[in-house]
């Protein structure tokens, strides 16, 4: 029996998608894409094989075909010439309707497939359809046995081939920026059209839309986690992002679309990757979080609503710059296991005001700081209003001071979301700043910075460096006192080889490096400085001068 869809209505369906292939921003290798849509077909069809026929265009605007299989070795296809446009593939490739066979040997399409062709009876082909009605490529599957395939199968293949339609066109997207506005729109249109599909395939894609790796870096340590509600089995729109952003800092981004559907993942996916996207060029929070809101303002012809908080955090010195659109306030667990929200201007949510402008506002978080950002799932209670189990969150949170972040993360999880009415995102981030820093007012207090400075050497496994540590900063420390005003500012930094010591005061005058006489009181201090650092300099500018010197343990 063969059977087919009518039109070139083939998309929105949700389907199990590898991660790769929804990277947008990441890894926008083409070939991959196809890879990967080819292998899920093939996998969630139980075909024996599969091969996706793509319309590749050059730089020309010429058209040419590629094309990938899976299930078989590559080699059993090279030998075979391309599929001729007959009854049995001119539907597909030609972006009319999807076409099922029982078997191949009985019926008016025996003797179609291509001479030395691998042995087909169970036939599925589907077409991949863009957004502006164009013929993408076709999908086909295969089996050697009559009646794989049914209803189910050919409704999952359609489904990969709408989201195959949207993962090609999302690396066409980063390639040609103007793409953005129709891709969006065939996004959308694309993910209405099929409604039904299972609990499984829509998590999976859920999972999929987010990021499956975050930077790591020193000072940092992050856990993220997503939830699905137990009440829903359609997606939602709660998203979380881990972005490395300029200057060496990272970007901690958490947001809820509205709705439970396939629009609101579409949504999500689309504006996770527009703040990426933002970010990583090198626009700060607030200016990111603008950007995106006139971007989706524009986009989408039905009004989105969407809540978003962003930390851009400076690893080296615990400095953060929040920006939050309607989010739940984040919350703050200092090193001594206290526990609060960090109180913020709000700003409205995306999508209400076009032209909104949000409040960046600024903090520095400590050695053994954490900070929480999560969807409202996690705390909102069904009849119990908004936030009817934060007291809830906070009283874990205390009891997770020592944990680490993956640790408290599934705790929290466990204790808070196992009944959630809604989807949940969760970041958990501990900092500790890599640069150390103390401020020294009294000459008296020159031997606690040694001090200082002994015990971050000995906690860093770099005994060898303390003598000649301890020795720089007091000669430093001292002339910053006795020429700068009253106070000399220390920072410890370490470094891939050892470790960068400066201190820094108001006198804008550099020291110089000159033969001391032997009875002189000054200068000995640079000629130290000199004799024992690996490397050391200057930097000053009317405010005032830091003083620098990087030392190596010696290898024997």
């Amino acid at each position: 029996m063969a059977s087919g869809g009518t039109g070139a209505d083939n998309g929105g369906g949700l389907t199990s998608v590898p991660a790769e292939m929804l990277r947008v921003g990441e890894d926008l290798d083409l070939q991959r894409v196809l890879q990967s849509v080819t292998d899920t077909g093939t996998q969630l069809s139980d075909a024996q094989f599969g091969a996706f026929f793509y319309n590749a265009i050059d730089a020309d605007g010429d058209i040419y075909q590629l094309h990938v299989v899976s299930g078989a070795e590559a080699e059993s296809f090279t030998k075979m010439p391309a599929p001729r446009i007959t009854e049995l593939f001119e539907p597909t490739f030609s972006g009319e309707r999807t076409v099922r066979v029982d078997d191949l040997r009985d019926g008016p399409y025996r003797g179609h497939m291509p001479p030395g062709h691998l042995p087909v009876r169970s036939y599925l082909a589907t077409p991949v359809i863009g957004r502006d009605g164009t013929v993408i490529g076709a999908l086909l599957f295969g089996h050697q046995e009559p009646d794989v395939f049914d209803d189910r199968t050919e409704a999952t293949v359609m489904a990969v081939a709408a989201q195959a339609a949207i993962a090609i066109e999302n690396a066409r997207l980063y390639e040609k920026e103007q793409n953005a506005r129709r891709d969006a729109e065939e996004a959308r249109e694309l993910l209405r059209r099929h409604v039904a599909e299972v609990t499984e395939a829509s998590l999976t894609l859920q999972r999929s839309l987010l990021p499956s790796e975050i930077p790591v870096v020193d000072g940092l340590s992050a856990a993220v986690r997503y939830l699905p509600a137990v009440a829903h089995s359609e997606v939602g729109g709660d998203w979380y992002d881990v972005v490395a952003t300029e200057g060496d800092t990272i970007t901690l981004a958490i947001g809820d679309v509205q709705g439970h559907n396939m629009q609101a993942a579409a949504e999500m996916g689309r504006l996770r990757t527009t703040l990426r996207a933002y970010l990583a060029e090198g626009h700060r929070p607030a200016d990111a979080l603008a950007r995106t809101n006139r971007l989706t303002a524009s986009d989408y012809s039905e009004a989105l609503l969407a809540t978003c908080c962003l930390i851009t955090i400076d690893p080296r010195n615990g400095e953060a710059s929040i920006v939050r659109a309607g989010h739940p306030l984040p919350v703050l667990q200092r090193a001594d296991g206290s526990v609060t929200e960090i109180a913020l201007h709000a700003g409205p949510p995306l999508g209400v005001y076009p032209d909104q402008v949000w409040k960046e506002e600024r903090l520095r978080f400590g050695h053994g700081d954490r900070v929480v950002l999560y969807t409202d799932g996690l705390v909102d209670v069904r009849g119990a209003g908004t936030g009817g189990r934060l007291d809830e969150l906070l009283a874990v949170l205390e009891t997770l001071a020592t944990a680490s972040p993956d640790d408290a993360a599934d705790e929290v999880l466990r204790v808070l979301g196992r009944n959630a009415d809604d989807d949940v995102a969760l970041v958990v981030c501990d900092i500790a700043p890599t640069d150390h820093v103390v401020t020294v007012r009294t000459p008296g207090q020159v031997a606690l910075a040694r001090s200082l400075v002994t015990d971050l050497l000995e906690s860093w496994e770099l005994p060898d460096l303390v003598p000649l540590a301890t020795l720089v900063v007091s000669e430093l420390v001292t002339n910053g006192l006795r020429h700068g005003g009253g106070y000399a500012d220390l920072l410890m930094r370490r470094t891939a080889h050892g470790v960068r010591l400066e201190v820094t005061d108001s006198d804008p005058v550099a020291p110089l490096l000159v033969d001391a006489d032997p009875d002189a009181e000054g200068h000995r201090g640079v000629m130290l400085v000199d004799a024992v650092a690996a490397d050391w300099g200057v930097d000053s500018d009317p405010s005032g001068k830091t003083v620098w010197a990087e030392l190596v343990p010696h290898l024997d």
